[in-house]
C-alpha cells in the first residue's frame, strides 16, 4: 500500500485541529408577585383523598446496540473503536509515543496518524476528553478480509489546552468518516488499514 502524501498528511493535521469545539450554556429565570394561601390542618384533612398507586418507573431506552453477521464484521467494528481509543490517549500524554497506533493500525492509517500525532506534539497540542465512536455500518470490501468501516464520532467531548474550540465551520460535534480493515497477520488482530482524510457531518 503506497504511503500517503506529504501534502495529504498535512490536510490531515489541519483537519484534525478543526474537529475541537466550544460549548454553551444556557440560563432561565422566573418570578411572582402574588401571595400564596396557606390551608389550615381542618381543610388538608377535609380535601385529602385515598393515595392512587405510583405510574410504573419509565426506563430510558439504551442505545441501540450493532448487531453483525459474523465475528468478522463486529473485529472489524472493534478496530475502529480501537483506533480512537489510541488516538486519544496519546494526545492526552505528551509523552506518550505516535509510534503506539502501531497496535491498532497499518499502512495509509498508520502513517497518516503517526504524522499527524507528532505535528500535534511538536505544536504543543495537549488534548482532553474521549472520543465517541458509534458505528454506523460493516460492509466486506472486494477483497477476502477486507471491511469497510462507517462510523459516527462524537467529539464534543474534546478540548485543547484547556479550550473548545468553535467547529462549525467543520460540520460540527458529530463526524462521519469510512474507513478500511483488515487481518494484520504480524498483529494477530483485525486493524485498520485505511483513514480517511476528509469527514462530513452526522447526526447523534
Amino acid at each position: 500500500m503506497k504511503h500517503a502524501s506529504s501534502r495529504a498528511k498535512r490536510t490531515c493535521v489541519v483537519g484534525a485541529v478543526l474537529l475541537l469545539g466550544l460549548a454553551g450554556c444556557t440560563g432561565d429565570s422566573s418570578e411572582s408577585g402574588e401571595a400564596v394561601a396557606t390551608a389550615t390542618p381542618d381543610e388538608v384533612r377535609a380535601t385529602s383523598v385515598a393515595p392512587t398507586a405510583e405510574d410504573p418507573t419509565t426506563e430510558e431506552p439504551s442505545p441501540a446496540t450493532p448487531t453483525y453477521a459474523n465475528e468478522n464484521e463486529e473485529a472489524a467494528a472493534q478496530a475502529v473503536i480501537d483506533l480512537w481509543t489510541v488516538i486519544d490517549e496519546v494526545r492526552q500524554d505528551p509523552e506518550a509515543s505516535p509510534g503506539e497506533m502501531a497496535e491498532v493500525s497499518s499502512g495509509q492509517a498508520f502513517d497518516q496518524w503517526t504524522l499527524t500525532l507528532q505535528q500535534d506534539q511538536q505544536d504543543g497540542f495537549v488534548f482532553a476528553g474521549n472520543t465517541i465512536v458509534e458505528i454506523e455500518s460493516v460492509t466486506e470490501l472486494g477483497e477476502p478480509g477486507t471491511y469497510k468501516v462507517v462510523a459516527c464520532m462524537d467529539i464534543s467531548d474534546l478540548s485543547i489546552n484547556g479550550e473548545y474550540l468553535d467547529r462549525s465551520a467543520s460540520g460540527g460535534d458529530f463526524q462521519r468518516a469510512t474507513f478500511a480493515t483488515s487481518f494484520d497477520e504480524t498483529r494477530g488482530k483485525v486493524v485498520v488499514i485505511e483513514s480517511p482524510l476528509e469527514y462530513e457531518p452526522c447526526a447523534p
